[in-house]
């Protein structure tokens, strides 16, 4: 039974599918639709600050209970205030428990095979947190870490709950997740990825998806071990029983498809109709004709990027060359770069290079291919040169 809350402060999206609005509390996204910032209706503020993988690193809370809290990844995670001074650590053991030390204090958490953190011990006193399957809290949520994000759902995952907010915010890999409402407040990166946009697995005993866009279905391994040993037996007794190849084949089959279930797709979620033309695209190599040295005029290459986390949005070449190292052209286009993003954007000559028309286009398509190969589709504004 999913718990019911009262929503009627309305709920509002941005163009992108984010959810900005959620009864009384509003959320912020950056030019990459990551959740950076939520308020709420006392005034209290909640900023996260995000590396360039989009990791949590630190997160700034205001209002009457001000708190920073900086945070590290790795099998230590170590946590600091402000002023960069370690206020705690948190050590990752085998078998999925963790122990946790906040000045003198340490404090073992251990979690369930779904991997949710089920039994706190601290200062020789035992907790016991339980969580419906969709990680709603049934029970207080101990107070383990500095700050208020705490060990919950999907803790095992290196996943952390927000305790302000009413909604049981969980910074679930590429998207937000309310674990109150069993959604997530933003569009499913991978088209046809769940039953619907903003769907958790509908069976989360059984699969999650920590990662915001891929499901993992749970057990899958041993599934696929035991279908491989079955398969390998029913062959090596098939010389004796017909029937026995057939049940090989079969428990084979079935080892191939679960060993398999879990696919991995990274394809962002601004503008997602032409992202999936941009991911699917060949880019042009320009030709070598003389004509395309456009009668001894000298180009230059640019970049137009959003200026506030610097992710190039296109890449261009122009003849224009203003006064100044000024140019009208990728001026005129910052516009359209900022109703794409939501964000502002600015721009950058690649370099001090100059070259006839022919360079200046293979240096574009250089750095096209680059960006391609690292992320596999094109930058957002570059429908004309990716075709």
């Amino acid at each position: 039974m999913r718990v019911q809350l009262d929503i009627r402060g309305g709920n509002a999206f941005d163009k992108h599918g984010n959810m900005t609005k959620l009864g009384s509390v509003s959320l912020g996204y950056d030019s990459l639709d990551r959740h950076v910032s939520t308020t709420l209706a006392n005034g209290t503020t909640i900023t996260v600050e995000r590396d360039v993988d989009g990791e949590v690193l630190a997160r700034t809370v205001t209002g009457s209970n001000p708190e920073t809290v900086k945070y590290s990844t790795g099998v230590v995670m170590f946590l600091l205030d402000a002023n960069n001074t370690v206020t705690g650590t948190s050590q990752s053991l085998p078998g999925g428990m963790s122990v946790t030390t906040v000045g003198a204090t340490s404090t073992s958490t251990f979690t369930s095979l779904r991997g949710e953190a089920c039994l706190t011990v601290k200062g020789g006193v035992v907790t016991r947190t339980r969580f419906d399957p969709f990680g709603t809290p049934l029970t207080a949520i101990p107070d383990v870490l500095p700050g208020t994000l705490e060990p919950g759902f999907g803790t095992e995952a290196g996943k952390l709950t927000d305790t302000l907010t009413p909604y049981g915010l969980i910074e679930m890999g590429s998207r937000l997740y309310s674990s109150v409402l069993g959604r997530f407040l933003q569009v499913d990166p991978v088209p046809g990825g769940g039953v619907n946009a903003y769907a958790y697995p509908p069976d989360p005993i059984n699969a999650n998806d920590y990662s915001g866009n891929t499901v993992a279905i749970l057990g899958g391994p041993f599934i696929a071990e035991l279908g491989a040993g079955v398969g390998a037996m029913a062959v090596a007794a098939a010389e004796v029983a017909p029937l026995a190849l057939a049940v090989g084949l079969v428990a084979g089959l079935f080892y191939l498809s679960s060993s398999n279930r879990e696919t991995r797709v990274s394809i962002p979620r601004v503008d997602l109709a032409r992202y999936r033309k941009a991911a699917n695209v060949t880019i042009p190599r320009p030709g070598l004709a003389p004509k395309l040295d456009r009668n001894g005029k000298i180009y230059k290459v640019y970049e137009i990027l959003t200026d506030s986390h610097w992710t190039v949005w296109k890449y261009g070449i122009t003849s224009k060359l203003g006064s100044g190292g000024g140019s009208t052209r990728p001026q005129s286009q910052l516009p359209r770069c900022q109703r794409d993003t939501g964000a502002k954007c600015t721009w950058n000559w690649d370099s001090d290079a100059e070259y006839n028309y022919s360079g200046a286009r293979a240096r574009e398509f250089e750095l096209i291919s680059e960006y391609r190969s690292l992320r596999g589709y094109c930058p957002l504004g570059q429908m004309f040169s990716c075709k």
